[in-house]
């Protein structure tokens, strides 16, 4: 009796700790001053310990792990670039549940998760296509297929990806507009263009909070394309933009990696694009060859354009991160790194997806030595 419930108060607090320490600092402060801590190793361990109990809540914490090592963890660069980083501890979650769970939906979801952050996109869609096949629970079925759908789009396959996401648009409540921007974007990546203007013409009318940080920045852009034609190029532009901010570009493999660093160092100069040009490419150069004379050259341009631009801040606000994140690498450089990252930290505000890079810059300097 008191094991089980040391394993149900651990699962908790476990959850409590690392939900908290994924707050934007603004709301971590006050977490802080009503004497709570965001103490995300605390949080994970107890979480463990929860996983280890005979407790019902069991499965819920390995659930949980899962969830922190495949999708947060990535999603919020919370080791940097290295997407990569909670695949090995998701992989041993998943092989002692796989007596247990094997042909559960839930677990041939994570386990398409990990082969995604593996760039293993054929055996991902092989495992999520599983789970929409086992499950008859509808929300299971539209999480399996959103990440079907982003896998078509990790390889580049604009066509399945369009179907995938217009099915997506339809099917779910929620994010219909995000679902009708990312299809209209495929469509004109494959040359359709006119179908791509109805498209975005469309988004306006699926906003449901235009205050919401995604939904602001997709009809910003929904708005900008209906002024004229939506040329490839553009939309290849935008593809790739949704690629960087979903921090999803190493998981496409070399090929691909390489095919998009031709396609952007090919375009004519894309205007007030420019700067988001420079910044695909400083991120895709970096994945293929690491820090580079290069990769840092390209940064440092699309902080030079991107400020040039007052609608797009988060362009230079992105740049300047990575930017940081190359520099203080090395010891060197290791203080003007800091700096780069202090910069965004103090300097810009009211940018696109400004709570998810501030999570970002926030791990990366308490990482700093």
């Amino acid at each position: 009796m008191v094991a089980r419930l040391m394993a149900s108060v651990s699962f908790g607090y476990g959850l409590f700790q690392l939900c908290t320490s994924l707050l934007p600092p603004s709301l971590l402060r006050l977490v802080n001053v009503l004497g709570m801590q965001g103490d995300r190793l605390a949080g994970l361990s107890a979480l463990m310990f929860t996983r280890k109990s005979h407790d019902m809540r069991a499965p819920l914490a390995t659930l949980t792990l899962l969830w922190y090592h495949t999708i947060v963890r990535p999603f919020f660069a919370l080791d940097g670039g290295k997407v990569r980083a909670g695949v090995e501890a998701a992989h041993l979650l998943l092989q002692e549940a796989q007596h247990s769970y094997s042909q559960a939906a839930l677990f041939l979801f994570f386990r398409g998760r990990v082969h995604r952050l593996q760039g293993d996109i054929s055996t991902a869609l092989v495992a999520y296509r599983g789970a929409l096949q086992v499950t008859p629970q509808r929300e299971l079925q539209l999480l399996a297929l959103h990440e079907v759908a982003w896998c078509h789009l990790l390889q580049l396959n604009w066509l399945p990806a369009q179907g995938a996401f217009t099915n997506l648009k339809r099917e779910s409540r929620w994010s219909k507009s995000f679902y009708a921007y990312i299809s209209a974007v495929c469509l004109g990546a494959c040359g359709r263009e006119e179908d791509c203007l109805a498209g975005l013409q469309e988004v306006p009318s699926l906003v449901r909070r235009p205050n919401h940080a995604l939904e602001a920045f997709l009809l910003r852009r929904a708005l900008k394309s209906q002024s004229g034609a939506v040329p490839r190029e553009y939309c290849l532009l935008r593809a790739y933009e949704l690629l960087y901010l979903w921090n999803a570009l190493s998981s496409c493999s070399t090929q691909h990696r390489l095919q998009m660093v031709e396609e952007l160092r090919g375009m004519a100069p894309c205007g007030e694009a420019e700067g988001l040009r420079h910044l695909l490419l400083a991120a895709l150069l970096d994945t293929l060859a690491g820090p580079t004379p290069d990769t840092e050259h390209h940064l440092r341009l699309s902080v030079q354009h991107g400020q040039a631009n007052t609608q797009e801040l988060c362009v230079p606000a992105f740049a300047l991160y990575e930017l940081g994140l190359l520099l203080a690498a090395s010891d060197q450089t290791l203080e003007e790194g800091r700096k780069c990252l202090e910069d965004v930290r103090d300097n810009y505000q009211g940018y696109d997806f400004e709570n998810r890079l501030t999570v970002r810059v926030h791990s990366a300097l308490k990482s700093l030595p």
